[in-house]
């Protein structure tokens, strides 16, 4: 056995992954082969490593040998990561790179308020947002806070604070939430964390009897909780901003059915 399809311990991703080899060699002839009196041309592909069982992608070495006639031995070619259709493939160095991230996503402690205003802090431009919630947390309103932890420190936040639906003919009220706002530390955004606050988020919600969830956000990011514009349902936001962005999700179909008017927000919001 080669000395090419030894994999060293660090191409590992986990400690006990069951590491997968491949090795495949393809040999083709030179259209000049030997048989009209030149040296043939070999070439050879060479997939090494193992699958990751974090993210499932190929994790190890692409490689080719390649023999011309004026070549006397098979210097090694190393490929760039191939791209395409199924797997992605990346290189050796994946594997310092792809360490599963375990989160936890609990409700706050008392603990926690200073890391929750630090990773507010850092996710937008000013600290308006890290201010609000001390404001509502202060406050009187009925809110949800909850944070995603490491192992180490916390490093996303979600708040859900009680809003009121002004102008509703029908006397049954509805208890609806406003999701505002949601953060994540920089380094750690775009690794689902925020998806696993939302989700959460609003499993409390609607185990705690609540009707319904609005939330002021991006119209392409929402949508896959089951978000829609709340105009569908004759319900606006007190701000003047496009339908698109003012969302609405309602935990019992049709319960929105025969309520409108517009949404406030705790007075916290509007201050400066």
């Amino acid at each position: 056995r080669s000395e090419q399809c030894r994999i060293p311990k660090r191409w590992g991703c986990a400690p006990n992954a069951k590491r997968r080899f491949y090795h495949r060699v393809v040999r083709r002839r030179h259209p000049t082969s030997s048989r009209h009196g030149t040296a043939c041309q070999t070439s050879a592909f060479s997939w090494v490593g193992h699958v990751c069982p974090c993210c499932c992608n190929f994790v190890g070495r692409v490689s080719a040998l390649t023999q011309a006639p004026s070549m006397p031995h098979n210097p090694r070619i190393d490929f760039a990561p191939l791209r395409g259709a199924g797997p992605r493939y990346r290189s050796a160095g994946h594997a310092n790179r792809c360490t599963k991230l375990l989160i936890n996503v609990r409700e706050e402690q008392s603990t926690d308020i200073e890391k929750i205003w630090k990773v507010n802090s850092d996710a937008f431009e000013t600290e308006a947002e890290a201010n609000l919630v001390n404001a509502l947390r202060s406050s009187e309103c009925t809110y949800i806070s909850l944070v995603a932890e490491t192992e180490t420190d916390v490093v996303g936040h979600i708040l859900f604070t009680a809003v009121e639906l002004i102008g509703d003919k029908n006397q049954n009220n509805l208890k609806i939430m406003g999701l505002a706002p949601m953060a994540v530390l920089g380094q750690y955004q775009n690794k689902g964390i925020g998806s696993e606050l939302v989700k959460t988020g609003l499993g409390h919600c609607q185990s705690l009897g609540y009707d319904a969830v609005v939330v002021l956000g991006h119209p392409n990011y929402y949508p896959k909780f089951g978000f829609v514009p709340s105009v569908k349902y004759g319900i606006k936001s007190e701000y003047e901003v496009p339908d698109e962005v003012f969302m609405i999700l309602e935990f019992v179909p049709k319960s929105l059915e025969s309520h409108a008017g517009v949404i406030r927000y705790h007075e916290a919001f509007n201050s400066e």
